[in-house]
């Protein structure tokens, strides 16, 4: 592998996702606050609750959403088929992925406002990186 070169052997390519990208507001300020273990836990319970409610969701199609997080940015991510039955349902499997995360972060036991969006098109994701390709 040439890392300074063009080169890839592992020949990565963009398939079409669905992809919710979500902002936590005000939570990195609370991370590096006096309370910041109670934020990261806050954090960390909120999306592991979120995935365990999106896996037991009895929705077909809603094993293989991705999740990203990074500081206090989330990204969930739902590779998308080109039938339309099962990529209605895929849609849908994300948008109440999203849906789920949002009415946790935002209840009383969080209390965490956020701000994002979703989005269709080429994306690269796996364990390392995600990445969009833009048109």
């Amino acid at each position: 592998m040439l890392v300074n070169q063009n080169k890839d052997t592992y020949d990565r390519k963009t398939d079409e996702y669905i992809v919710a990208y979500i902002d936590l507001l005000g939570v990195t300020n609370k991370i590096q606050s006096k309370d910041s273990q109670l934020a990261m836990n806050k954090l960390h319970n909120l999306y592991s609750f979120s995935v365990k409610l999106t896996r037991d969701v009895q929705i077909e199609k809603n094993e293989d959403i991705q999740f990203k997080i990074f500081s206090d940015n989330i990204i969930i991510a739902k590779k998308l088929s080109n039938q339309i039955p099962q990529r209605t349902q895929e849609i849908r499997s994300l948008l109440m992925c999203a849906g789920h995360f949002q009415e946790l972060s935002a209840s009383d036991s969080v209390g965490w406002l956020l701000r994002g969006g979703i989005s269709i098109g080429q994306l690269f994701i796996d364990d390392v990186i995600g990445m969009s390709k833009t048109p």
